[in-house]
């Protein structure tokens, strides 16, 4: 069969087959999901400024001030300007291209070899909270090594990763059921949050991450698949950053885009069937230094303004315990009128509501649906 020209045509053609794609339940589901997607992929230079702006920012060699803490701060402004541009959004780009660039700047050695060579995401608003995200991930497989590949289904040049990952772009926490959670409930050997798995920044622990198990898929129901779904989760840390990345610089990149009509097909089930149409984009000027051009996009980014709801914090001097005995019976701590745990001693600071960022730069909107109790209101 002749190959496909792009990866999410290899998951269409797929999807007319009587064996069921790779990791998913219904063949006709995805087929759906797939055709009702805006679909963009990014040529090989594109793909590369993507590994540049994922990771330049966050390295000592790059940026030798960087703290845990400015770290932490850079990522929550990529996440908070994640918000994709339409409903359902497939992307696809030149992995070997990105981590090419992202490897060489964290000074790793790097066998392209071992990379699936394309990389798509399909990224799907949810269907009640606006706020809220989800991405499948996929990867060319006949590119994969074969102790990447689960059993239990055929692989047709395509690779489904097995979980799904969600995130929120307002202080909300993800509305979608962690797999894993900070006790590794997948597996006891994944004691890392989901936020920093996905992202691979060390200190970025929160609830607005969730690596999530998907209705769509196949449940992980047996200690194999377990197992190979934490090797994955393992070998994608930092997925969900370079989504980040791009989705929240995408509209100050310089760019070309260009609507190609496909024209070949396939045969299938007695019809004639063309491949999917989709946008290709590419740097406006060719040769353009990718390394001040990410650098200034990612100083757009970090600047741009977005306001930041009142929410608590814990006070880092004097932090509330997570084995409180409080906490671990009744899910929250014995808070005092002076926002003290009367069990464990913590101290929590109301946050005020205030803005962060520039707004000369633009404006990152939030739609908040607020649901508080009212004994989590500061004290007057």
């Amino acid at each position: 069969m002749k190959k496909a020209p792009t990866l999410i045509d290899s998951l269409y053609r797929a999807t007319f087959r009587n064996e069921r794609v790779f990791c998913w339940r219904s063949n006709a589901h995805l087929r759906d999901r797939l055709v009702a997607a805006k679909r963009m992929m990014l040529d090989d230079e594109m793909s590369e400024l993507l590994g540049e702006i994922a990771t330049a920012a966050f390295t000592k060699k790059e940026n030798p001030t960087i703290s845990d803490g400015l770290r932490y701060a850079l990522t929550e402004q990529f996440r908070v300007s994640a918000r994709a541009p339409h409903k359902s959004l497939w992307i696809e780009y030149n992995l070997r291209s990105a981590q090419i660039r992202s490897q060489a700047l964290l000074q790793r050695e790097f066998d392209p070899d071992e990379t699936a060579l394309r990389e798509g995401w399909l990224i799907e608003q949810h269907p009640g909270i606006e706020t809220a995200f989800q991405m499948h991930v996929f990867t060319s497989a006949e590119d994969l090594p074969d102790d990447a590949k689960l059993a239990g289904a055929s692989i047709v040049d395509a690779f489904t990763f097995p979980l799904r990952y969600t995130w929120t772009v307002n202080d909300d926490p993800s509305p979608w059921r962690s797999a894993f959670g900070y006790k590794g409930a997948l597996d006891s050997r994944t004691e890392h949050s989901d936020s920093f798995l996905a992202t691979g920044i060390w200190n970025y622990n929160n609830d607005h991450v969730a690596i999530a198990e998907s209705d769509a898929l196949v449940p992980l129901d047996t200690p194999r698949l377990r197992g190979a779904s934490v090797h994955l989760v393992g070998e994608w840390c930092g997925v969900l950053r370079r989504a980040w990345a791009l989705l929240s610089t995408i509209n100050d990149i310089p760019l070309i885009s260009r609507d190609v009509v496909q024209s070949h097909g396939f045969v299938t089930k007695g019809r004639y069937r063309r491949f999917l149409d989709h946008t290709t984009l590419t740097l406006r000027v060719p040769g353009h230094n990718l390394h001040k051009l990410a650098r200034q996009l990612v100083a757009l980014a970090r600047r741009r303004a977005h306001e930041v709801r009142g929410h608590w914090r814990e006070d880092w001097r004097q932090r509330p315990s997570p084995q409180c005995a409080t906490l671990l019976k009744h899910g929250h701590h014995a808070w005092t009128a002076g926002n003290r745990c009367q069990t464990c001693g913590g101290h929590r600071l109301w946050i005020r509501e205030h803005q962060r960022g520039d707004a000369s730069l633009g404006f990152v909107t939030h739609d908040y649906k607020v649901k508080r109790e009212k004994e989590d209101l500061p004290k007057a």
